[in-house]
């Protein structure tokens, strides 16, 4: 091994050292590139190496089928019809339409008295006229009226309040602070 560096070596220089005659150096260099092929001995590829190149070679990824998809048709869906929710009184404006008052306002009173809840009840409520405790129902009609919870006759018994005082009744805490009635 020693051997081969120094003859490789020597071939170096003397291929880098200026050549005073052409004939002399290239005389030389053949001598010496002779010399070093002798001296290296050439490994031929085994058996196991020509069976890696030539599977390697073998290997070559195939290119991807390309196909075309035809689409699926798109199915097309009746969409249902939109249910919006109405929360609180606005699902009694059927019937809080059918009277004279104005029918938002009445639902905004509607709303802070009960919150659209029909069996809404509140018995710290003492009416001196009527000599009776507690106000009921979507309107919180008094208690001389009875303990009115359902929707249509409270509806109804607030709407004749409407028609013969306005606001009046609800003007003590609702429409003073709550909603605007006027």
């Amino acid at each position: 091994m020693k051997t081969v560096l120094a003859v490789i070596l020597s071939a170096a220089l003397i291929w880098l050292a200026p050549a005073e005659s052409g004939q002399l150096n290239n005389s030389v260099n053949s001598a010496k590139t002779q010399a070093v092929q002798a001296e290296v001995p050439r490994k031929e590829p085994t058996h196991q190496v020509v069976q890696e190149k030539a599977q390697t070679e073998q290997q070559v990824e195939p290119k991807p089928e390309t196909v075309e998809a035809t689409p699926e048709p798109v199915k097309v869906q009746e969409l249902a019809p939109q249910v919006t929710q109405t929360t609180g009184c606005e699902k009694y404006r059927d019937i809080i339409d059918n009277y004279s008052w104005n029918a938002d306002v009445a639902i905004a009173v509607c709303n802070a008295e009960s919150s659209g809840n029909p069996n809404n009840q509140n018995f710290s409520d003492y009416h001196a006229f009527a000599n009776c405790r507690g106000s009921f129902g979507l309107f919180q009609i008094n208690c001389s009226h009875g303990q009115v919870y359902d929707a249509t006759e409270n509806i109804r018994i607030a709407a004749a309040m409407y028609d013969a005082s306005g606001w009046k009744p609800w003007s003590f805490t609702t429409c003073k602070y709550k909603v605007s009635c006027y």
